[in-house]
């Protein structure tokens, strides 16, 4: 029985990371993202994640820098130590980081309870509500 049991879960275990082999197997949302935005880097890995959450597909690309998205498509997190591009910034919270931090880069965001988190490259941690006001400094 033990066998039986460890058998059908190592099955539904393996068979939750082959769903998503390639770009190609992401949600439109999630393709247009990389399409437009990340075309140049080289994708190392496309899984589905899974947290106690939802699921959620995960990208991770050969320089090291990792993107998640939710099962829709919708990118939920940038993590990495390039800039990321301005396009998928909110225009408030892009605004405040122009004006308060004009010499630092945003490399890290991340959208989770109806909060924008961003990380700079200096270090500092900046979080924001869902319409873009600012909160605070971590």
């Amino acid at each position: 029985m033990k066998k039986i049991i460890l058998g059908g879960a190592m099955a539904l275990f393996g068979f939750s990371f082959m769903q998503a082999q390639s770009v190609n197997d992401l949600p439109q949302p999630a393709k247009d993202v990389i399409q437009k935005h990340y075309k140049a880097w080289k994708v190392d890995k496309v899984n589905i994640d899974k947290d106690d959450r939802q699921e959620a597909f995960q990208v991770k690309f050969a320089n090291g820098a990792k993107m998640d998205f939710n099962i829709e498509g919708y990118l939920t997190e940038i993590k990495g130590d390039t800039e990321i591009p301005a396009a998928l910034i909110p225009e408030k919270v892009k605004y405040f980081v122009q004006n308060k931090y004009p010499e630092q880069k945003i490399i890290e965001w991340e959208y989770e309870d109806g909060k924008h988190e961003i990380g700079l490259d200096n270090g500092t941690e900046l979080e924001f509500d869902g319409n873009g006001k600012f909160l605070k400094v971590d």
